[in-house]
């Protein structure tokens, strides 16, 4: 099930200028059950770039997994991710004077992870939380056209942490509280 919100954001949805997009998923499930997922490039199959006539170096590496499964049957079910990138980043700079020509080289990366957990106290009462954190590091940014002077580094993180309990009252009422 999903949400797309173009505009008049009540309370609940917190600080946004654009578009909110919802999405609400199944709670746990009695089987265990997960993935695992790479995907790696190489720069042995590239070819010349035409405006520094060479390889441009790229070695990115992406890997995913995810878990889920019950810890108590029926009642308490967890879910955990984590996704992992590593790309090689290479900017360089051709000029007509060769002493000023410059490369820069570095290893641009990202790491997310999260979990969840979803108790079922009563048929009609339900408690979950769940945690994602992020992290981006990137070694220089892109610079203006004239010169790499003009970058800099980033690095970026973010922690995200919810707390529910739902009640089913009625068949037409539901009360939540999230923190």
């Amino acid at each position: 099930e999903f949400q797309f919100i173009s505009n008049r954001f009540d309370a609940t949805m917190g600080r946004s200028s654009g578009v909110q997009v919802k999405a609400i998923t199944r709670s746990g499930t009695n089987n265990f059950s997960g993935l695992f997922r790479g995907n790696f490039r190489d720069d042995r199959f590239n070819a010349e770039d035409p405006v520094v006539n060479l390889v441009l170096p790229m070695n990115n590496q992406q890997l995913s997994t995810a878990v889920g499964g019950p810890l108590i049957q029926d009642r308490l079910h967890f879910f955990g991710n984590f996704e992992y990138e590593r790309a090689p980043k290479t900017s360089v700079w051709r000029t007509p004077f060769p002493a000023f020509n410059v490369t820069l080289s570095g290893k641009e990366t990202i790491k997310m992870g999260g979990g969840r957990l979803d108790y079922q106290l009563t048929p009609n009462n339900r408690i979950m939380g769940k945690w994602h954190e992020g992290r981006r590091f990137d070694p220089f940014g892109a610079a203006n056209a004239n010169h790499p002077a003009a970058t800099g580094f980033s690095d970026e993180a973010s922690r995200e942490v919810l707390g529910q309990v739902t009640q089913v009252l009625a068949s037409n009422i539901v009360n939540e509280i999230k923190v």
